[in-house]
């Protein structure tokens, strides 16, 4: 006899204030601000012995002391479908996300000085097999559309919409209980509606084609250890950029504290019309200091080389930020959130830097049970 599925809904919430002097990273006017900040989720989750279903929205309101027109509201849902077989696995993802350029822009364009309205759609498709106890493949098919809301965009100076999609093909071999070895390939496809508006003669169409060889290692318990590298191209009407793409991660974890170094090169889209090599170091460590209070420690280092269409679009952007936060567990719900950092970007516009901290109360409710 069939068993019923299980639907359970939590919800979640944040409220808190922070400060930021120099919330729009602009390197010649800098404006420092108070801000208030409302954060309100709910995750709702369905699951049998086949089949899964998630979904997620989230609100998030920032209200600004001191400069005007930069209150805003940011909204995300995320729709996640799984329906396991005996041999195949399917799972469809969709997002939906309306914020500013103030989250959506740092570390990718650089966009500064302003701030724009930014909405974007993705949808991810993946269905995995498994051949044998050794040999198992995937196919991954994902797009996004992204859109600056603004009445008339100027290329040279401002973003532009554009459309991104891929198919990624992975076949992986277990070698032994410790290690894997696996392929990928993947072939992307970049585009700008209404070339038309934008500037004449020029195709801001681009593809993109990588291979990637790989080995992932288990040593012991908590340690692990992926790397992969492969050439890689973006081509353009009017050239063929050749370069290479790899990964490499090391990565510890226990059953309270985690670790992790990522060393990483590959291709990403952009509001400038533009496919970029990003090359990208991160570490992110986070261990408890007593038994209800944790730190969490974040690190990235990266650059991004566009492929120019446009001589007016900036040739790279270098970006790092580092984070720290201090979490206490006060009740199995409740808790306090303290955190800093600091931010460095360099681009056309010139050399930027800003500080930021905050303080929040946290509530992450339990799972209740509606059926």
């Amino acid at each position: 006899m069939a068993h019923a599925g299980e639907l359970t809904v939590a919800g979640s919430s944040q409220l808190g204030g922070g400060y930021n002097d120099n919330l729009l990273m602009s390197s010649n006017t800098v404006d420092s601000t108070w801000n208030d900040l409302v954060d309100l989720g709910l995750h709702v989750k369905y699951k049998t012995e086949t089949l899964s279903a998630a979904f997620d929205p989230r609100v998030t309101m920032s209200r600004y002391k001191n400069i005007k027109g930069l209150d805003h509201t940011d909204k995300v849902f995320n729709l996640q479908l799984g329906n396991l077989h005996e041999q195949f696995e399917h799972s469809l993802n969709l997002t939906g996300t309306e914020d500013t350029t103030l989250t959506s822009e740092p570390g990718l364009t650089g966009y500064s000085g302003r701030i724009i309205k930014h909405r974007s759609g993705t949808v991810s498709y993946v269905i995995k097999r498994d051949f044998n106890e050794y040999i198992r493949s995937s196919l991954q098919l994902y797009g996004t559309d992204n859109r600056y809301l603004k009445e008339k965009l100027n290329y040279a100076k401002d973003l532009t919409n554009y459309r991104y999609g891929y198919a990624a093909i992975n076949a992986n071999y277990q070698y032994d209980y410790r290690t894997q070895l696996f392929i990928q390939g993947l072939a992307g496809k970049y585009l700008v509606p209404n070339q038309e508006n934008l500037t004449a003669g020029l195709d801001y169409n681009k593809k993109n084609l990588s291979m990637l060889l790989g080995v992932t290692r288990k040593m012991g318990e908590k340690w692990s250890f992926t790397a992969s590298f492969g050439p890689s191209q973006i081509r353009t009407r009017q050239s063929i950029d050749h370069g290479e793409s790899y990964n490499a991660v090391l990565s510890y974890r226990a059953e309270l504290s985690n670790f992790s170094l990522a060393f990483n090169k590959d291709i990403v889209p952009n509001g400038y019309g533009e496919l970029s090599r990003r090359n990208q170091t991160r570490f992110d460590w986070s261990t408890p200091i007593t038994e209800h209070i944790f730190t969490v420690l974040s690190l990235v280092d990266l650059s991004n080389k566009n492929i120019k269409v446009v001589t007016s679009v900036p040739g790279s952007l270098d970006y790092r930020e580092v984070d720290a936060s201090l979490k206490w567990s006060v009740t199995q719900t409740w808790g306090l959130s303290l955190s800093a950092g600091h931010a460095w970007q360099e681009y056309k516009s010139g050399l930027a830097k800003k500080n930021f901290a905050a303080l929040s109360v946290t509530w992450n409710g339990l799972d209740h049970l509606l059926n």
